[in-house]
């Protein structure tokens, strides 16, 4: 279920309905979130699905949002020099760029 759930909101995403695809996207993380346990890795992909959704609706401060969670699980669950940490900081440099913050974008 928590994948069909992941696959619509991706999908609703791509047609641009982005508030069914954050529906969709945000009852698989309540899933795993209910299943796993708030840290669990998986809800840390799930806020970067969630992150990227909003990047291609241009709500780069919700991603910004939604990254900084998945950091926060990331560094906790696998230690700061994970690829998977350095691929949030990526996306979230990727974001302040874009919005020209290259102070923020530098660190």
């Amino acid at each position: 279920m928590v994948t069909a759930y992941s696959n619509l909101g991706k999908l609703f995403g791509a047609l641009s309905e982005p508030q069914k695809a954050f529906e969709y996207l945000n009852k698989s993380l309540t899933i795993k979130a209910h299943n796993l346990g708030s840290k669990h890795p998986s809800v840390a992909s799930s806020y970067v699905e969630i992150a990227n959704m909003f990047i291609d609706q241009g709500g780069f401060e919700n991603a910004l949002k939604y990254f900084g969670k998945s950091l926060i699980i990331g560094k906790e669950t696998f230690g700061e020099t994970h690829p998977f940490v350095a691929g949030v900081y990526n996306n979230m440099g990727e974001i302040l760029l874009k919005q020209g913050d290259l102070d923020s974008a530098d660190k």
